[in-house]
């Protein structure tokens, strides 16, 4: 197992020291936790250049370091639209955080089902693309933005989360297409 791929399970061990940071009684909590985060989302860049660089992309990395990503993603999100919801009453725009909490979920698991049957059917898995990365680096932007400045007024999180669950949507539908290219016959 090659470095990237180690890096990768770094990368997952890191998933539940977010979750833990962020809720802990330490001062600076929210600090500590993007903190965490920012390293898992520079872990992702250094394994993903030198699995390139070095020719060392593997099928096992194709598996690891996009499960890495969706269960960060999915901490973070959970934890953000927690945090919104204790600090707001509910209304329209608290709901949106866990609609869109539920949007990244199901879409996630479809996209791990899919990922299952294809390699299943072609042995290895649709690598990652330009739009899933951008997807994750607006749901980074969007998640720190809203954990270092948590007094933003509802609707200006709202409308960045809005966009970043677009993109990650976008994302979807670019993997489905290739998906269908790859899995036809």
């Amino acid at each position: 197992m090659g470095i990237p791929n180690w890096i990768s399970l770094f990368r997952i061990c890191l998933v539940p020291v977010f979750p833990l940071a962020l809720f802990s009684e330490l001062g600076g909590a929210r600090v500590i936790a993007v903190t965490v985060y920012a390293v898992a989302c520079l872990s992702d860049i250094v394994d993903g250049y030198i699995a390139r660089r070095y020719d060392m992309i593997t099928r096992l990395g194709r598996v690891l370091d996009p499960l890495a990503d969706k269960l960060m993603g999915a901490a973070v999100l959970i934890c953000v639209a927690w945090l919104r919801t204790a600090d707001s009453p509910p209304d329209i725009i608290v709901y949106g955080f866990w609609w869109t909490v539920a949007v990244y979920l199901i879409k996630e698991a479809l996209m791990g089902i899919g990922a299952v049957v294809m390699y299943r059917k072609v042995s290895d898995v649709n690598p990652s693309t330009f739009p899933g990365k951008l997807s994750i680096t607006l749901f980074f932007i969007v998640c720190t933005l809203m954990l270092i400045f948590p007094d933003l007024p509802d609707a200006v999180p709202f409308a960045m989360i809005l966009i970043a669950t677009a993109s990650s949507v976008y994302a979807f539908i670019h993997y489905l297409v290739s998906y269908k290219k790859r899995t036809a016959g």
